[in-house]
């Protein structure tokens, strides 16, 4: 999975998201956490799943590209469906979906 940010930082990205997932069920689960040019998706409920991408600014915007992911037992069924509703999130929060999720 490849997300890209055409015109905002990495910061402002995820600040984004985090705004849009609040008020969500969605936003209730997960969490998201920028340090460095890492970002970790956390999903929490019944058990934690991670998210791992990677962050490379790119003038003024930024891409995320996921390079790990560890997903708890009580999540492997409900994974892609979480997975396509943070998608949507992104896309509402101004980000591009450039290679979809391959898990």
């Amino acid at each position: 999975m490849k997300i890209s940010f055409h015109d905002m930082s990495a910061e402002a990205a995820v600040a984004k998201i985090t705004s849009n997932l609040s008020g969500r069920q969605l936003g209730e689960l997960v969490s998201l956490e920028l340090v460095q040019n890492k970002l970790q998706v956390v999903v929490s409920k019944f058990g934690t799943s991670t998210f791992s991408f990677t962050c490379q600014n790119q003038g003024k915007g930024c891409t995320f590209e996921l390079n790990s992911e560890k997903i708890a037992f009580a999540h492997r069924a409900f994974k892609n469906e979480v997975i396509d509703k943070l998608a949507n999130v992104v896309k509402t929060s101004g980000g591009d979906l450039i290679a979809p999720y391959k898990g």
